[in-house]
């Protein structure tokens, strides 16, 4: 009997496994089922938040990657302003350097004028005649004066004058006068004047220099003792003589020739002394070389 209740136990048993699972196991499977479901969603939001997470970081970093070059550039910008400031101040600075350069060149030449016209005043910038009376006065109220003695009949002395007068009007340093040796015995006397013309130039009333006739004005490079050879000679020649005495920085032509019309009148005048020479030979000696 017992046999049979075992058998019977186990054959119930075996149909009650083959019916199925249990409510308590279809709960436990339903609870499993949920779990798994909820960390399926906590898995799958953790992505989604770490997604989006990652795309904001993203975002952010483009954002900052843009900034960061949006201030490269302003940096940049604000280097060239700095440069154009820079520029614009150098460029300031030169034209004040430039302004008073000519603020300084304007107060020189303001000076130069009203040192001309002073000069002008005490006669500078022609050849005067003076007397015998004036002749002090007229040597010590310039640093520099030139005195020709001269003699109304003696041709030299006019060609001495045509020389003088234009390098008085083109050098106001010196202050060129003449004075008749005839008129001025005393003088002529005082100062040894032997031969007319004769060039004197005094240094604050001082005798400096002095020019007997053109003896140190003729050309050089030839031996001819032709009158006209010696006489005829360019302003330049007298000019450089006059500046190694000091009484001005001559500002002619640096070469012995002048200009076509000028040099036109000498040889004429060559011409025509050659041709009158050797009739007129005494004649001319006591012309040229006559002694007070």
């Amino acid at each position: 009997m017992t046999a049979q209740f075992d058998d019977r136990l186990r054959i119930g048993n075996q149909s009650g496994l083959s019916r199925g699972p249990t409510q308590q196991q279809q709960q436990q499977q339903q609870q499993q089922q949920q779990q798994q479901q909820s960390y399926d969603q906590q898995t799958a939001g953790s992505e989604t938040v770490q997604n989006k997470n990652n795309f904001s970081l993203k975002k952010n970093n483009k954002k900052n990657n843009e900034r960061d070059e949006e201030d490269k550039d302003d940096e940049s910008a604000g280097d060239d302003d700095d440069d154009d400031d820079s520029d614009f101040e150098f460029d300031d600075d030169d034209d004040a350097v430039l302004d008073a350069i000519r603020q300084k060149r304007l107060r020189q030449m303001q000076k130069a004028q009203i040192k001309e016209v002073e000069k002008k005043a005490k006669g500078h910038g022609e050849v005067r005649t003076i007397t015998q009376d004036e002749f002090l006065t007229e040597c010590t109220s310039s640093d520099y004066v030139a005195v020709h003695f001269f003699h109304k009949e003696f041709e030299r002395c006019k060609i001495m004058d045509h020389h003088l007068k234009k390098i008085a009007y083109l050098h106001l340093s010196c202050k060129f006068v003449r004075i008749d040796a005839e008129k001025a015995p005393f003088f002529v006397i005082k100062l040894k004047v032997q031969q007319l013309p004769t060039l004197i130039v005094f240094k604050n009333g001082e005798m400096l220099h002095r020019l007997l006739g053109f003896e140190d004005l003729s050309d050089t490079s030839t031996t001819s003792r032709n009158p006209a050879d010696i006489d005829d000679f360019p302003t330049s020649r007298l000019g450089y003589w006059l500046e190694q005495t000091g009484a001005i920085e001559y500002e002619g032509p640096d070469s012995d020739d002048e200009d076509d019309e000028e040099e036109n009148n000498r040889r004429s005048r060559r011409s025509a002394a050659s041709s009158s020479y050797d009739t007129n030979h005494h004649r001319s000696e006591k012309v040229y070389d006559e002694d007070v």
